[in-house]
């Protein structure tokens, strides 16, 4: 049967170790439940910006390893170029048991070391040149694989059932640019829009699909990994701009011949 049992706190009514019991077990349960089958990555929040020399990662919520991490203040840390890649990442610390309570802590790092996927996770990369400084805003779907300057997502980790998933600012802006070209293809609307009602929180499995309906030439089977997709979505974005480009130059060539 589905049920739920709360304790009910009333003044002079003796504490008994059950109700502390049912509260501790609450969350934990809605947890294990709602997020089961999940990957370890970003949940919400965890947007990136760059003031003066500084990189700032706003509040956020990261599940790992079963376990949900909240960042209630904004993190700051000095960024400067280094005409080297630099991750930035959050390392998790072993959990610590103290005075009756469970810590688990990840401290957010920029080094110029790869992800170790044992113990951290990736938030973003990039390659900041000499007097340069890091673009955390993407003019367009393209400039995603921008190799210098520019914050890349495609190796950060975003939690989603049964695989990682791939940013939601970048589906948002494939979704976008998708409509803005007109594009009247049954497949094409129906997954832009459902980026745009989800604000970009879609499974992989989705993305998927939807490449294996408008690229009769992919094997969807052995694309794996969020660059993989990006690619793939990236061609065909591309194909559609330059067939709705052709079929405004026709009009306008029909539209000047019946002028004359």
């Amino acid at each position: 049967m589905f049920q739920y049992i709360l304790p009910e706190f009333r003044a002079k009514r003796l504490l008994r170790a059950e109700m502390l019991e049912q509260l501790r077990d609450y969350p934990k349960n809605i947890v294990e439940l709602a997020l089961g089958g999940f990957t370890d990555g970003l949940l919400s929040g965890g947007d990136l910006s760059w003031d003066k020399g500084i990189l700032t990662v706003s509040p956020g919520i990261l599940y790992w390893k079963g376990r949900l991490y909240f960042q209630e203040k904004s993190c700051s840390i000095p960024c400067r170029s280094m005409d080297h890649m630099q991750y930035l990442k959050v390392r998790f610390a072993d959990e610590q048991r103290e005075a009756g309570q469970v810590r688990g802590a990840g401290e957010i790092v920029l080094e110029t070391t790869e992800t170790d996927s044992v113990c951290e996770l990736e938030l973003c990369r990039f390659f900041l040149q000499e007097g340069a400084r890091p673009r955390v805003r993407h003019e367009n779907f393209e400039d995603f694989s921008t190799r210098y300057d520019t914050v890349n997502l495609l190796y950060a980790s975003y939690a989603s059932q049964g695989e990682r998933a791939m940013p939601p600012i970048m589906l948002k802006q494939y979704a976008k640019e998708l409509l803005a070209f007109g594009t009247d293809n049954i497949y094409d609307v129906s997954f832009a829009m459902n980026i745009l009602a989800t604000g970009g929180n879609i499974q992989t499995e989705c993305v998927r699909e939807y490449l294996k309906a408008r690229m009769e030439t992919l094997s969807p089977e052995k694309v794996s990994g969020t660059e993989e997709y990006y690619k793939n979505l990236l061609l065909l974005l591309n194909r559609i701009k330059r067939g709705a480009m052709g079929v405004r130059r026709q009009a306008q060539g029909r539209r000047e011949i019946k002028l004359i």
